[in-house]
């Protein structure tokens, strides 16, 4: 993947120095050449240089001060050439000198004379000096582009330390580092990055560093950013707290960049967390005061037939996106959004709570668990797996304690549960809407749910009423038995009034039934009342419960059913809102093509920023369940498990060898359409 130059990087991930852990810098020369030397202390950053003065002026402090009336000199005059690196030779300090003794004659003079004063010790005395600040050192090759493109790309240099080992002295000295970062840093998004090597000096260092971090971020997080490059083992640190990503050596010049932006991104997650729990806190210090509008809102979700709970959750989370509005950390993701594209796929963790994100986001299964009125969108499911949608206004639809609903019936839309076999979340033609990520239950897998919104049926209010009551959704009713306590704790009061009043109607269908029979049975015939089922078609579970072949499962989120009726209407365009999928994975069942054994394999898709590419499946890296291969392999007839103990197996590539412990392979092809061929080997 292109790479972006590195200036722009930290520009945009407001880097302000690098630490580097690492022991393959080394010194230029045995010998330190004063030109060099003076050269590169004349453009280290000028705090940097401070620090490095004062470190040397414990054991040097001739040699020290030497070195400061020398750089305070240069400091003056610094600003006389335009371009370092255009106008002077590198290195060489007298270059420089020479460019200001044609401009300002009397000052070079000054200058000379406190370059000749400069005298310097022998280079192993300051080596470990020398490398910490960077200067005189040898840049290894995969981090040339970071020095040339960014930390030495202008004529003042970005400030970076360099520790070649981890030793106590150096322990405490990053430490040091750490707290003086922060100590003079104001804004909270200004990132310290450390590159570190797992190996120092022939010793695995990695996790003491990591433990030093972890340490120094025990009051709250710092924006310490980071990436662990190593030839050695893997070794990173991935949690909300340090992340820190591995990267191997030989593979940095392509891979770094997207470490530190995924480190970065992570602490700027991490940022939006404490907002978000800052808002929260605030939001219900002020419900908690404000307690008359709590009584306010729960007296009008009574009139609008809306649930207290929803309500409340949507006041709530109103106020905590006003708190968040007024946060700097959203100008800094956005900011960070500029470089996603940057980011390689790689193997990807696959949750079932990030796999339930998907679902969620379109269907909500609370509607049962608290006793809601029917409404807009709700998903019903007979006993042949049929679904039906009702549809309708909230206006026309919904219950209140002060008003009846306004449809004489009830719309509803069929809908099928098809295998979902493409990546997208919503999709529409002219006949049907596709929404990805159905489910039955919360514990289902994932399926399509395809809703033919050019059709409809009718069901009687009555009927459809009758799943408020049960914790299944269930559309039944106990003719003589009063409610369950805790069910009437839940429910809005003048729905355990009606609850009165459904026990009479069903209680005079089924009158009517027994004593007018056959002419019952002609009147509701659906010549006549075409219904989907009509009302007096129930099965008697006991003498006197009745119960109806369908039941409430969940109810679609409000930006789905304002498509789903926008179409209903026989509206055309395009999808007014977000599909980002939430969990960059899909689950997918894939057809088995050309193989011993037919069927599918189901397999979680592992999504690109790319909407074009996402929407080509064998394009993409899939995984399959180490349960699924099992269930697949046992239809080959083979009992053997594979050798790969994860969870999750990856096939990257167009073609996937899994080593069975038998010896044998299951050899898996992608195809286009999308089709897998399964053989084994």
């Amino acid at each position: 993947m292109e790479q972006i130059d590195y200036r722009m990087f930290f520009s945009n991930v407001d880097c302000a120095m690098i630490v580097f852990l690492e022991d393959d810098f080394s010194l230029s020369d045995t010998e330190i050449d004063k030109s060099k030397f003076l050269y590169s202390i004349s453009r280290m950053d000028v705090e940097s240089r401070k620090a490095f003065v004062l470190e040397l002026e414990k054991e040097y402090s001739e040699f020290a001060l030497s070195i400061n009336r020398f750089s305070d000199c240069m400091e003056n005059l610094f600003s006389l050439i335009e371009s370092w690196d255009n106008e002077v030779i590198r290195d060489d300090i007298e270059s420089a000198m020479d460019i200001i003794k044609v401009q300002k004659p009397a000052q070079y003079d000054s200058l000379r004379g406190l370059y000749n004063a400069v005298e310097l010790p022998n280079v192993d005395q300051l080596a470990k000096l020398l490398l910490k600040y960077g200067l005189c050192i040898n840049i290894p090759p995969c981090y040339q582009r970071i020095f040339d493109e960014y930390l030495l790309s202008e004529n003042r240099w970005k400030p970076f330390r360099i520790y070649a080992s981890f030793d106590a002295e150096n322990s405490r000295s990053f430490k040091c580092e750490l707290q003086e970062f922060y100590k003079n840093t104001t804004n909270e998004f200004t990132c310290l990055c450390c590159i570190i090597d797992n190996e120092l000096s022939g010793e695995k260092r990695a996790k003491n560093i990591i433990d030093e971090i972890r340490s120094f971020n025990t009051d709250k997080r710092n924006s310490i950013i980071g990436a662990i490059v190593t030839s050695h083992e893997k070794t990173e640190n991935i949690d909300e707290h340090v992340f820190l990503e591995y990267v191997n050596k030989s593979s940095a010049q392509s891979n770094l960049q997207s470490a530190l932006l995924r480190s970065t991104y992570n602490y700027a997650i991490s940022k939006l967390k404490d907002e978000l729990m800052k808002g929260f806190l605030d939001t219900f210090s002020k419900a908690t005061i404000n307690r008359n509008i709590a009584f306010y809102l729960s007296q009008m979700a009574v009139y609008e037939g809306v649930a207290n709970y929803q309500i409340i959750n949507t006041w709530i989370s109103t106020m905590c996106d006003y708190e968040l509005s007024k946060s700097n950390v959203i100008l800094y993701i956005v900011r960070l959004t500029n470089l996603i594209n940057q980011v390689e796929i790689e193997d990807y963790e696959i949750t079932d709570d990030l796999n339930m994100l998907n679902t969620f986001e379109a269907f909500d299964f609370n509607v049962n668990k608290f006793y809601q009125p029917p409404a807009a969108g709700d998903v019903f499911i007979d006993n042949d797996d049929k679904v039906y949608i009702l549809i309708g206004q909230d206006c026309d639809i919904m219950m209140s304690e002060t008003r009846k609903r306004r449809n004489a019936i009830s719309e509803l839309i069929p809908a099928q549960i098809v295998s979902q076999t493409e990546t997208f979340k919503l999709k529409n033609n002219l006949s049907y809407m596709m929404i990805n990520n159905f489910r039955k239950s919360p514990e289902d897998t994932p399926s399509c749910l395809k809703i033919d919104y050019t059709k409809r049926v009718y069901l009687e209010n009555e009927l459809i009423n009758l799943c408020i009551y049960n914790p299944d959704g269930k559309c039944g009713i106990n003719l003589d038995a009063v409610l369950p306590e805790d069910s009437t704790k839940i429910m809005m009061p003048y729905l355990i009034n009606y609850y009165g009043e459904l026990q009479k109607y069903f209680n005079s269908i089924k009158i009517l039934k027994s004593q007018a029979g056959e002419a019952f049975d002609i009147f509701l015939d659906n010549t006549y009342a075409p219904r989907l089922i009509s009302i007096h078609k129930y099965e008697e579970e006991t003498t006197n419960k009745l119960s109806y072949p369908l039941r409430r499962i969940c109810r679609l989120t409000e930006t789905y059913i304002l498509y789903l009726y926008k179409l209903y209407l026989e509206y055309r365009g395009r999808q007014p809102y977000n599909t980002i999928n939430l969990a960059r994975c899909q689950t997918l069942d894939i057809p088995i093509s050309d193989s011993a054994i037919s069927g599918e394999i189901s397999i979680q898709v592992i999504l690109s920023g790319d909407r074009n590419t996402n929407s080509k499946p064998a394009k993409l890296p899939w995984e399959v369940s180490r349960a699924e291969i099992l269930r697949v392999l046992s239809k080959f007839g083979v009992e053997a498990a594979p050798t790969n103990k994860k969870d999750y197996i990856l096939l990257e590539t167009e073609e996937t060898r899994i080593d069975l412990e038998n010896g044998q392979a299951l050899k898996v092809v992608k195809k286009s359409k999308p089709e897998a061929k399964l053989e084994i080997v």
